[in-house]
């Protein structure tokens, strides 16, 4: 028996379609085989037989999604392929369509590389010329635009510089074929929504107005009786986050404009316990707290907790931490505020905090000097593992809380109350055997606070401070996490006699490069990991 076209094209649908690794070319070999056994002609009642188009552009298509790195190139192979048996044909039997264009367009823009998507753009001009010159049956779809300006989306998305630019290129190129009556596609929601969120993810200047831009005409064009140009939430919330990340002077009053006009167009349609109308929100109190304008910032905590919006605990912390850097009159107090907040919230089950906000707290009690900050501090470590063993396991303390902590008994040095000083030293000791107790690294964080905490020991006590500095530093070098943070606590700290006995340093200011290697390996190392993931100063960006 030998099988036939339709045969053949369901074997090649069934493998290009697989969408496993090495399916592409499967479905390729058997679809040149097809061509040699089944070669395209039609039977004597006018009926095509053997090969068809189809069977092309499945496997044009398999080679579009394979993510194979020649993919491009063998979907080319199989358009030239298409052509040549057309021709042997002497018919029209094998001619490649739009959709074989289009999957052709799809595999070079699948390649999120500025080349390969460039070269998608191209196919699609030339396929357009065509159909200018009179090839009707090859009008690019809206599919065939769309699926150009995705991959400069998907481009801008990657800080690719002009990817939005030649997006909204296509966008106005449509516009323009269309209303001269060139073409029978306008524009649809998805084509004006993929350009915005071009603009939206730019690097350039201007992107984001360039973004608003787009949403405006969409909002113009829905209050015009369009209504499948309505916006989506999405693309206001992303014009938000472009408003916000971009630094510019206005950009919080732009952002505050767009809610103002999103609560005049849609808010009776939406709830405000929808997660997409409290990302908005929460995206805005991001900015204010970005800008260190803490009450904007509470004004929106304040707005979401009363509309019943969805919150989490980054909210609160982005809040504390703002005020915090305020460092005016009222930051403590309006700290203890948002904090009484979170409180509330976490006891009526709407929000479940994390270490982080706990710990910003200890750190806003800390920049504020409040008296008795240390025992503050242990109160609120326990809240955080009462909770933590209740189930709460995001809320487990960290190294990032026993240094907060820490450094609360370290600058309870002000005190003049020497009950309180020796009661903040017994907390850190305290504390940072606990911290090594629940697994948990020190860092070279860790020990300046604790080299800082001998200033909590009476002066008439020298030995027992001097001890102490010798032993916490012997720890640093031991755990390998000497740096120049930790050289200048111990300066500070010890004695001059002491700190170059330490160090080796008879003479001169003492330098990290001069110690020895093994004192410094563990901080180093996090140092180069901190570096490749982003950090650059060896420090945690989580904090």
């Amino acid at each position: 028996l030998q099988p036939d076209g339709e045969c053949y094209s369901s074997i090649i649908a069934a493998l290009a379609k697989a969408r496993q690794r090495g399916s592409a070319g499967r479905a390729e070999r058997v679809l040149r085989d097809a061509v040699k056994q089944c070669p395209p002609y039609k039977d004597a009642n006018g009926v095509l037989r053997g090969v068809s188009v189809d069977a092309f552009n499945v496997c044009i298509t398999a080679w579009a999604k394979s993510d194979y790195e020649g993919g491009p190139q063998k979907a080319q192979d199989l358009i030239v392929l298409m052509e040549e048996v057309n021709q042997e044909s002497g018919g029209d039997y094998l001619k490649p369509n739009v959709q074989s264009f289009t999957s052709l367009i799809d595999a070079y823009a699948q390649t999120n590389e500025w080349g390969g998507v460039r070269d998608s753009e191209g196919i699609l001009n030339r396929l357009l010329d065509q159909y200018l010159d009179g090839e009707e049956e090859l009008e690019p779809n809206l599919a065939t635009w769309t699926i150009v300006m995705s991959a400069y989306n998907r481009l801008s998305r990657k800080r690719s510089r002009g990817a939005a630019d030649r997006a909204e290129r296509l966008l106005r190129r449509i516009e323009e074929l269309h209303r001269e009556g060139r073409t029978s596609y306008a524009p649809d929601n998805i084509a004006y929504r993929t350009v915005l969120n071009a603009w939206a993810a730019s690097v350039a200047d201007g992107a984001p107005q360039r973004a608003e831009d787009i949403l405006n005409e969409m909002i113009e064009m829905y209050l015009d009786g369009d209504d499948a140009m309505k916006p989506e939430l999405k693309s206001f919330r992303n014009i938000i986050d472009a408003w916000v990340k971009s630094n510019a002077p206005n950009s919080m009053e732009k952002v505050e404009s767009l809610l103002d006009r999103f609560e005049d167009l849609f808010e009776e349609e939406y709830s405000p316990d929808d997660d997409q109308v409290g990302d908005m929100y929460k995206t805005a109190l991001f900015g204010w707290s970005k800008q260190t304008e803490p009450l904007k910032a509470q004004e929106y905590l304040d707005l979401m907790i009363s509309e019943g919006m969805t919150l989490d605990s980054f909210c609160f912390d982005k809040v504390i931490e703002a005020f915090t850097h305020k460092d005016a009159d009222y930051s403590l107090k309006k700290t203890y505020e948002v904090f009484e907040q979170m409180e509330a919230c976490r006891q009526a089950g709407t929000v479940k905090p994390n270490e982080r906000v706990y710990t910003s707290f200890i750190r806003a009690l800390v920049k504020a000097k409040v008296k008795g900050m240390a025992p503050k501090a242990q109160l609120v470590l326990n809240r955080m593992e009462k909770l933590y063993n209740e189930g709460n396991k995001g809320i487990k303390p960290t190294v990032f809380t026993y240094n907060a902590v820490l450094n609360a008994c370290a600058e309870s040095y002000i005190d003049d109350d020497e009950d309180q000083k020796k009661e903040a030293f017994k907390i850190a000791v305290a504390n940072f055997k606990a911290l090594k107790e629940n697994r948990e690294d020190p860092d070279h964080v860790t020990f300046g606070h604790l080299i800082k905490c001998s200033n909590l020991i009476p002066d008439d006590e020298i030995e027992k401070k001097d001890s102490f500095i010798k032993s916490s530093f012997k720890m640093c070098c031991d755990s390998g996490f000497v740096n120049s943070y930790v050289l200048r606590d111990l300066t500070e700290c010890a004695s001059e006699r002491l700190w170059r006995t330490l160090l080796k340093c008879p003479s001169g200011d003492p330098e990290v490069e001069d110690l020895p290697a093994q004192w410094r390996t563990k901080f180093e190392s996090r140092k180069k990991q901190s570096n490749y993931f982003g950090g650059g100063n060896g420090k945690s960006k989580k904090y």
